[in-house]
């Protein structure tokens, strides 16, 4: 089963291209509509933020019934959020990349927390980020981090085939083809079963 974990915006155009290319299940931030033929949708809260305050509000409000992602602007944040267990993935972007370092990653293996990243923004990465990007992501397989990718499609010609999105990250990031593979079926699937949040999908 082919997942997208990051889809900004589901209206009718994004999930019947979602369907065409594949994918059975999608993460959505903006809900316009519900499943559409076969594609089952998941509402997604993204979490972005530099404030502990904020976030224990934001999961106060939607723990439970949503894929919760967590974008840190600040080491404390980045920190705690490993620990939470109401969150599902901690976001790496071009923007957050200095957070995550051996100690960060050490958390998150420690609590279970996956590593998300999105199509979208590492393809916007310049040479230098990319880099730096690049040696985060194998610092996370190396030390046992799960890896969930999304694509980050605000309409429907952002959405990318599943193997090209395989093809990206194998080619620029040397990961390994079955844990690119995995990023976008198993272990978004299991995140979801796990937390139940399959109970909450629209189909």
């Amino acid at each position: 089963m082919f997942i997208d974990v990051n889809i900004a915006r589901c209206d009718g155009d994004v999930l019947k291209h979602a369907r065409r290319l594949g994918f059975k299940l999608v993460a959505c931030s903006g809900v316009e509509q519900a499943g559409f033929n076969g594609v089952a949708v998941v509402r997604r809260v993204d979490a972005a933020t530099g404030d502990v305050a904020e976030l224990r509000s934001i999961l106060a409000e939607h723990g439970g019934s949503a894929y919760i992602a967590v974008t840190p602007l600040s080491l404390r944040v980045a920190r705690w959020s490993a620990h939470d267990e109401r969150i599902d993935t901690i976001v790496m972007t071009g923007g957050n990349i200095e957070f995550f370092d051996k100690k960060q990653f050490s958390a998150m293996k420690t609590y279970g927390k996956p590593l998300e990243v999105s199509v979208g923004d590492f393809l916007r990465l310049d040479d230098v980020k990319g880099g730096q990007f690049y040696r985060r992501v194998n610092l996370a397989l190396r030390m046992g981090i799960r890896l969930v990718t999304g694509s980050g499609a605000r309409w429907w010609w952002e959405l990318y085939h599943p193997y090209v999105i395989v093809s990206m990250l194998s080619s620029m990031y040397d990961v390994p083809r079955q844990t690119a593979l995995a990023s976008i079926t198993a272990a978004p699937l299991q995140l979801m079963a796990s937390k139940k949040i399959l109970e909450h999908i629209y189909s």
